[in-house]
């Protein structure tokens, strides 16, 4: 049994389905939990990998898979992995699914399959110098926004697992939304992809900031 309340909180955090409060707290676990800051490293790349998938393909997650039913510590440790599996899988549906219908998600949303990008990148302002250079696309769509970006960290302690970033929009009336976060593991995070319910038009800049922090590091005025 895992003591840790925190424990499966991974990919619903990845996918953005936290609110504030839980997601708050949770990033201050991250930040002294190693298995915790390792098992979202490993998720990083499922919102962009969401971006793909038809409603079949994310209707098809929900499919359950059977369990073992002999005894055994073998066994146990098997059932405990299916079942952490199930949570991740079950959670990477919800959000496949809402995508694929082309429905928001709280927090952290991607676009449909058939939302295919288009435009050009912009380089992002460095607020912060040293630090990290983006460039970023804002499209719109008929159900809001969809945000594309890059980033390269040039401090080597930029990218480390127990560092998350988090892609800020704030609109024209001050208020601020977090799109996504995630965390960085190489020095450089390509293909990156959210989406927000906040019409383009709306949008008055957009920032990269370390979560918890009010400073951005990145930000781009439209």
């Amino acid at each position: 049994m895992n003591d840790d309340p925190f424990h499966d909180w991974d990919a619903a955090y990845v996918l953005g389905q936290l609110g504030p409060d839980d997601r708050r707290a949770y990033e201050a676990h991250l930040a002294t939990c190693d298995a915790c800051s390792a098992a979202v490293a490993e998720l990083a790349g499922m919102p962009g990998i969401l971006a793909t998938l038809s409603k079949d393909e994310a209707l098809a997650l929900l499919e359950p898979v059977e369990e073992p039913h002999s005894d055994g510590l073998v066994t146990r440790l098997a059932t405990a992995a299916a079942r952490r599996r199930r949570r991740v899988r079950v959670a990477i549906a919800g959000a496949g699914v809402a995508a694929a219908l082309g429905l928001g998600v709280a927090g952290y949303a991607v676009g449909s399959a058939d939302d295919q990008p288009s435009g050009r990148f912009v380089a992002m302002s460095e607020v912060q110098p040293g630090v990290m250079t983006a460039s970023l696309r804002v499209e719109k769509k008929a159900w809001g926004t969809r945000l594309d970006w890059n980033c390269r960290y040039l401090a080597t302690s930029g990218y480390s697992a127990s560092r998350v970033y988090e892609l800020v929009v704030i609109d024209t009336s001050g208020r601020e939304t977090v799109a996504a976060s995630w965390v960085a593991t190489d020095p450089t995070a390509a293909s990156l992809s959210a989406s927000s319910a906040v019409p383009k038009a709306s949008i008055a800049k957009v920032e990269i900031r370390v979560a918890g922090s009010a400073e951005p590091l990145t930000e781009t005025e439209l």
